[in-house]
């Protein structure tokens, strides 16, 4: 799950019309909370909250926050950068993330001028209409630039998702001290780090322990696929960015294609990312090859396959909770994959290897993603039924290491304490 991509609470609001009642915005924001203050008693000034999500699991994340909050705090107005998750939410959303996925560093490089102007331009809409606080979620290349604007304008930061600081970037620990008020991080280790460091900090469990469950039981999916009961599926999960369908989903259709010619009884699902082109991956499958395309049917493929291939990044930890055993690849551009092995300093890419602290399921990073033995590795899973249960076992006690579930509730009462 490592990924290679780049990229005081009290803070004053609507300054102009408090002055222009005869008292000073310093002074109406002072006496807000004891309401005080005649000049600001009856007024009903809506909150808005800038939230950044550059990614698709950081949209979901960010929506499932934001749905917390509204439950006690329904006047909040938010706006930034999301995705569907988040605009259904309410969310203003000023950029799409299907603008923002840029993958590996010399693809970040390439589009460096369009986001430097994304980020100019909610610095920009900040001026016009300021914020009460900022929530910025993973995306650590975009986010601690924009927080560094943000902190420039005496806007409080609270970074949702943690950056890979203890993967790579460890000096970006030091930065993040300076510009964050609040780090809510997914994991134990995470808290630890920032402890040390003397960073205000909540774990908060990862939402995942509760969302990565299926919501058809095994005779529903089968059914709706018009499948037999006895088919064996195996699930392929090739990203969420359209690079990385490009980089991941030919090599996982040439491994499938050997698979098939081993084990003929197995027929193959993709899981399809939302926003993705349907159209375009049809274009990419071999004729000869029983494959289907599924959309929003992510936990089903994962519980219900028999082995999976998985794209590193968060599909690997969904794909552990949901605790079928998988083999992970990953694949970048040359430029991309020399800079990050010169920076990240991790015995493993999976976070399911990092939470075990030991290689549980198959890596095939770069060079090592190639067909043949990628194939080779998932049929001796497939008749090594020894192996194959004891990675069942190991899976099953990476829950224990997530916490106890209510991430989102958690997280929104350490927001609510800001606002």
């Amino acid at each position: 799950m490592v990924c290679f991509c780049g990229v005081s609470p009290n803070w004053q609001q609507a300054t102009g019309r408090w002055k222009a009642r005869g008292q000073s915005s310093q002074d109406c924001q002072s006496d807000r909370r004891a309401n005080q203050s005649p000049a600001c008693q009856g007024q009903v000034v809506k909150e808005r909250i800038l939230i950044v999500a550059g990614e698709v699991s950081g949209d979901l994340h960010a929506a499932g926050l934001i749905a917390e909050l509204k439950k006690t705090r329904p006047e909040l107005e938010f706006f930034g950068i999301g995705g569907s998750q988040m605009q259904n939410q309410g969310v203003k959303i000023l950029y799409h993330t299907d603008k923002m996925a840029f993958l590996g560093f010399w693809e970040v490089l390439r589009h460096l001028e369009f986001i430097r102007k994304v980020r100019r331009s909610l610095v920009k809409e900040i001026g016009r209409q300021p914020c009460r606080l900022a929530i910025l979620v993973d995306y650590p290349g975009f986010n601690l630039r924009l927080a560094k604007d943000l902190k420039k304008r005496k806007i409080p930061v609270i970074y949702y998702i943690s950056p890979q600081v203890w993967a790579w970037g460890r000096k970006r620990i030091g930065k993040i001290k300076q510009l964050v008020e609040h780090m809510l991080v997914f994991f134990p280790f995470e808290e630890r780090l920032y402890s040390q460091n003397n960073v205000k900090v909540t774990w908060v469990g990862h939402p995942l322990v509760e969302l990565a469950k299926p919501n058809l039981t095994r005779e529903e999916f089968y059914r709706s696929l018009n499948a037999p009961s006895e088919q064996k599926f195996i699930g392929l999960f090739p990203g969420s960015r359209p690079q990385e369908i490009k980089q991941h989903l030919p090599i996982m259709l040439n491994v499938g294609q050997i698979l098939k010619k081993r084990k003929k009884e197995l027929a193959f699902l993709i899981a399809a990312a939302p926003g993705i082109n349907s159209e375009e991956i049809k274009t990419m499958l071999p004729p000869d090859l029983p494959v289907r395309l599924l959309s929003n049917r992510n936990y089903e493929i994962m519980t219900y396959s028999e082995l999976l291939l998985v794209k590193s990044g968060t599909s690997t930890l969904e794909a552990a909770l949901c605790g079928t055993p998988f083999v992970v690849m990953y694949k970048t551009s040359p430029a991309s994959y020399l800079i990050a092995k010169r920076l990240v300093k991790v015995p493993h890419l999976a976070m399911a290897n990092l939470l075990a602290e030991k290689r549980v399921v198959p890596e095939f990073i770069q060079n090592q993603a190639h067909p043949q033995g990628i194939a080779s590795e998932m049929l001796n899973l497939l008749d090594g039924h020894r192996r194959y249960q004891s990675i069942k076992m190991e899976l099953g006690k990476i829950r224990n290491k997530l916490g106890s579930g209510n991430a989102y509730q958690k997280a929104a009462r350490v927001v609510a304490e800001y606002l």
